[in-house]
């Protein structure tokens, strides 16, 4: 018998087939004020997780309290919608259990691209986000600078802004930041009458409503985790919110005529009814005009699909290798094939897009691919074409009545 070699050297061998986390839905406030206000608790981070508005009401009050103290009544209605946001998130039903609340830090004038940049560099594990301030089109255009840079990036965030601007012509909040090419497809813009005043503060003021964030709340709180699946913002019934009992089937126009708020892409909640419900509409996104509509859960539903995809394949990729990798032939094209729609069957069971067959798919066999991909171990000669499940929004129905 021998001593066996662990005696000399003791050697574990472990192999990590973990999976990639797949994408989170959470949603985010984005304050904005000095720095140098953090909140104790955040601990000199720019981004703070909440599990309950009660915890950012003990954070919050006292700088807003402070600021009316000093008259600076400019930051205190920044601190007031902020409050006010996150308080209308967590009203919503279903209730979250959690909302990321950042700093986008005025302490001078803002440069959105890189402001916004450092709160996803302090946590990005946040989605669709809030911007607590009062809203021009001026100020939307470095936001959506913001957006794009990181969507370039692959980093795929949602916006969600709030206006009491009823006008929809040029010079005006709705029309500037969405027509003529300027809206984008990742902004989704609300307009309310009690949403925050766009005018100059000189006063302390109360925010009656944030239109922008009770959506975002009640429409990411549990998304893809209650088995419903994906779904549209037209026809919600909102929490906390005024129904706006001013607009007439005029002034809410039709999206696909270009006409209205649905014309500027103003999404608003209006009263139906002789019982005045209200219900969401429309869910459009800055972006969409009458030959190309765009809704949010279309840009939702893309971004679950790649973002599945990029975890599980990189998943699976990440766990051959300990085990010597995927061959580069037709057996390891069909693992990979086969990985992707696995994959894309969650979009499905999600309810994104219809069920799709192997016909949708097409692919190289590994004879077929290139000499020069094979020797850098890329495999890209793979492509599906898929159709969004798309929802009915609005009915028609002709009747004949005979005697």
């Amino acid at each position: 018998m021998t001593v066996n070699l662990s005696w000399i050297a003791d050697i574990n061998v472990t192999i990590n087939t973990t999976a990639l986390q797949g994408p989170s839905f959470k949603g985010m406030v984005m304050g904005v004020f000095p720095v140098a206000s953090l909140p104790t608790s955040w601990a000199g981070s720019l981004v703070h997780q909440y599990g309950s508005n009660a915890e950012i009401v003990a954070d919050f009050t006292p700088l807003y309290d402070a600021a009316i103290v000093a008259l600076d009544y400019v930051q205190a209605y920044k601190y007031a919608i902020l409050l006010k946001a996150c308080s209308t998130f967590f009203t919503q039903t279903p209730t979250s259990d959690i909302l990321y609340v950042s700093c986008l830090d005025n302490t001078a004038a803002i440069n959105y691209v890189t402001g916004i940049q450092a709160i996803v560099d302090a946590d990005n594990g946040w989605y669709a986000f809030y911007l607590a301030d009062q809203v021009t089109s001026t100020q939307n255009n470095g936001v959506y600078d913001a957006i794009n840079s990181l969507t370039s990036n692959n980093n795929l965030k949602v916006g969600f802004f709030d206006t009491n601007d009823p006008v929809i012509t040029a010079g005006n909040f709705l029309y500037d930041s969405t027509q003529a090419g300027k809206g984008i497809s990742r902004a989704i813009l609300f307009y309310l009458p009690t949403n925050p005043v766009s005018t100059t503060v000189t006063t302390a003021l109360a925010v009656v409503d944030t239109l922008a964030a009770a959506n975002m709340g009640k429409y990411f709180t549990n998304l893809f985790d209650t088995g419903i699946g994906l779904k549209s913002i037209s026809g919600t019934q909102l929490n906390s919110v005024t129904i706006d009992s001013t607009i007439t089937k005029t002034q809410l126009g039709d999206a696909g005529l270009g006409t209205g708020f649905l014309g500027v892409n103003g999404n608003v909640y209006p009263s139906f009814g002789a019982s005045g419900l209200g219900l969401m509409q429309y869910g459009l996104m800055a972006s969409s005009n009458s030959s190309a509509l765009l809704y949010l859960d279309q840009i939702v539903g893309a971004d679950f699909i790649q973002l599945n995809l990029e975890a599980d394949l990189s998943s699976l990729i990440i766990a051959a290798q300990p085990t010597g990798g995927i061959a580069y032939d037709d057996g390891g094209i069909q693992t990979v094939l086969n990985a992707a729609k696995s994959s894309l069957q969650k979009a499905v069971t999600q309810r994104i897009i219809q069920q799709f067959n192997n016909g949708n798919f097409t692919y190289l066999n590994a004879a077929q691919v290139s000499a020069a991909k094979k020797s850098s171990g890329v495999y890209d000669d793979m492509s599906v074409v898929l159709t969004f499940l798309g929802r009915i929004l609005r009915v028609g129905l002709n009747v004949e009545l005979k005697v």
